[in-house]
This record gives structure tokens, C-alpha cells and sequence, in this order.
């Protein structure tokens, strides 16, 4: 097998919960990648910069946040075993109204956009996979985005606790707020009505 297979081992195993590949496919696909460390507060795609690159978290957790006034919001949080990008910055160019930073000491790959135009354009089953990558981070962001609509900031922060303990424990409580969409106070009053809630059970 491939020193990149093994290198990029996880994000293969990812695609191949959705899709196989072959071997020649994951060579071609892995050998356009970089590896990127980042530590804790670091920013990963600034506020205004053209973001270049579709970005694969191997391990920790990214923020993705807006500006509004001076200050900054979180509107998304990002997992290992996930794609993250100011997406909308990348398929256009343009400079990004978002930003991205590591909340933990992160570990990712990353694929440039024009490497990605050139895998589109070189390769069937590599457009293939640059677009699957995409369009499993678009459904991440829509899923989310519908949670904010249709669900209670209560449903939410329970969903929260069962899929993603780790944020509870590991992210401040304020950047934990601001993903549910509500005040640190609310998430307080949350907090003890869940706790309230499951030893009544």
C-alpha cells in the first residue's frame, strides 16, 4: 500500500463510509494533500483573506466565527473526521466574511483550490471525490443551520451532550453558547434543567 494511504489513512476511512475508492484513486487524491498543524488560538483562515484551501480536521477542534462590530460569534465548531472551510470564500475567491481558528491544538490536511480545479480537471473519479468532500461539508452546514430554526436551545444543548460531550467538557462556556445560539446565562439555567431533568429519570 501507498506511504500517502497510509499517511491519510483517516480521511480514506471517512469516504468509505459514504463511497469506495480504489487504491489509484486514493493515490492520486492523497498525493495533492499538505499536513498542517495548528496550536490552540491559532487562526487557520482570517476574516477578509481569499480562503484556499478545503481543509480535513485529522484531530481537535475548529471554530468557525463571524465579526460583528468588535466582536467575534461562533456559528459553527468543527470535529476531527470532518471537512471545514470559509466555503463560500473558496468556490468563489473572494475574501471571506468568516473566519476559522483551532480551539484545541489541531492537526489537518489540506488541499489548495488550485489543486482541487486540477483534480477536477485531470480526473473523473478525483472530481468525484473533491466533490463528495464538498458536498458532505454543505450538508453538515445545512443540518446545522435547520437545528437553529426548528429546534429548542434546550433540544439542542441535549443533542449537544450526547453527540459531542467532548465540547462540553473541552470548549469555554462561552463559545458553547454562542454554537447554540443563545446568552452564557441561558446556557447556565440549561445546563442545571437538563441535570435536574435526568435525575428525575
Amino acid at each position: 500500500m501507498s506511504n500517502y494511504i497510509e499517511q491519510y489513512q483517516d480521511i480514506f476511512a471517512y469516504f468509505e463510509q459514504f463511497v469506495s475508492f480504489s487504491d489509484e484513486e486514493k493515490i492520486g487524491f492523497s498525493s495533492l494533500l499538505n499536513t498542517r498543524m495548528y496550536k490552540k488560538g491559532e487562526t487557520i483562515t482570517a476574516i477578509d483573506s481569499v480562503e484556499q484551501h478545503l481543509t480535513f480536521i485529522s484531530s481537535g477542534i475548529v471554530r468557525g466565527y463571524y465579526l460583528k462590530g468588535v466582536d467575534h460569534f461562533t456559528y459553527f465548531i468543527g470535529f476531527s473526521n470532518a471537512f471545514v472551510s470559509a466555503f463560500s470564500s473558496f468556490t468563489n475567491q473572494t475574501p471571506s466574511e468568516v473566519g476559522l481558528e483551532a480551539m484545541t491544538d489541531v492537526t489537518v490536511y489540506q488541499m489548495r483550490y488550485s489543486d482541487l480545479q486540477i483534480l477536477y480537471n485531470s480526473s473523473k473519479e478525483g472530481e468525484r471525490m473533491g466533490r463528495f468532500a464538498a458536498e458532505q461539508m454543505c450538508s453538515v452546514y445545512e443540518t446545522r443551520l435547520m437545528n437553529l430554526f426548528t429546534k429548542s436551545a434546550t433540544d439542542r444543548y441535549e443533542e449537544l451532550v450526547v453527540n459531542e460531550p467532548r465540547l462540553i467538557l473541552t470548549i469555554p462556556q462561552k463559545y458553547v453558547a454562542e454554537y447554540l445560539g443563545i446568552q452564557p446565562e441561558s446556557l447556565s439555567r440549561l445546563k442545571k434543567q437538563v441535570m435536574i431533568k435526568g435525575t428525575n429519570r
